[in-house]
């Protein structure tokens, strides 16, 4: 089974320029203290 992530934006400039994926949510928190996994990332 392969797994297939989407991304979606309003402006592709980062991500197709810079090869930088930008998550806007502040009330998410520091990225760099979850898990790198989908269900860490639902959890929280």
């Amino acid at each position: 089974m392969t797994n297939v992530w989407g991304i979606h934006t309003k402006d592709d400039y980062l991500f197709l320029k810079t090869n930088v994926i930008a998550i806007g949510w502040r009330e998410f928190g520091d990225l760099s203290k979850i898990k790198d996994n989908r269900d860490a990332f639902k959890e929280r």
